[in-house]
């Protein structure tokens, strides 16, 4: 997909399926084997959901379970506070 000595994780006009694949292989090899959380910041924006389901995908092929959530991007900490909540209720998260 990509050189392994390239800075950049995505670029501008980019495969989002791949860019996700790419950072669920990077999870696997970094050993996650836990439960990962997904957080789609954008869930109205098609290119977001291509590379969260990319993720779900590969790592859920691997054994890997996955939440993915969906919350609007906001200004306020509702976002963080449900993340915060998510990691509370599931401290077996690992990414």
């Amino acid at each position: 997909m990509r050189s392994p000595y390239d800075l950049f994780l995505f670029r501008t006009g980019a495969d989002e399926r791949a860019a996700g694949t790419l950072t669920a292989r990077r999870l696997l090899g970094m050993g996650v084997r836990g439960r990962v959380l997904i957080l789609n910041h954008l869930p109205y924006d098609v290119t977001c959901r291509h590379r969260a389901d990319s993720q779900r995908e590969v790592l859920e092929k691997h054994g890997v379970k996955v939440a993915l959530v969906e919350r609007a991007m906001d200004t306020s900490h509702q976002q963080s506070q449900a993340l915060l909540g998510q990691l509370q209720r599931h401290p077996d998260t690992e990414a």
